[in-house]
């Protein structure tokens, strides 16, 4: 099936060397050549900075589902 020029300009080279994540408070993207920082306990989050990552954990939820989370890879490593 043909896709449209702009669909196939805005799509990404495959396979790409390492996904990309955004930041999950503001969206932001990673400079090219360097990553987001992850939670160090859960390992799921990704942040750009220090205040995103305290803004989540204090009022965004993370610090809820981050003890669920730690859990659930505790468990996975033990099987």
């Amino acid at each position: 099936e043909d896709q449209s020029p702009d669909v196939v300009e805005q799509t990404p080279a495959w396979p790409s060397p390492e996904p990309t994540y955004g930041c999950l408070v503001c969206g932001k993207l990673p400079s090219p050549g360097s990553k987001h920082q992850k939670c160090a306990r859960c390992h799921c989050a990704t942040y750009c900075s220090r205040d995103c990552q305290l803004k989540d954990y204090n009022e965004g939820g993370h610090k809820a589902t981050c003890k669920v989370l730690k859990k659930l890879w505790d468990e996975k490593k033990s099987l």
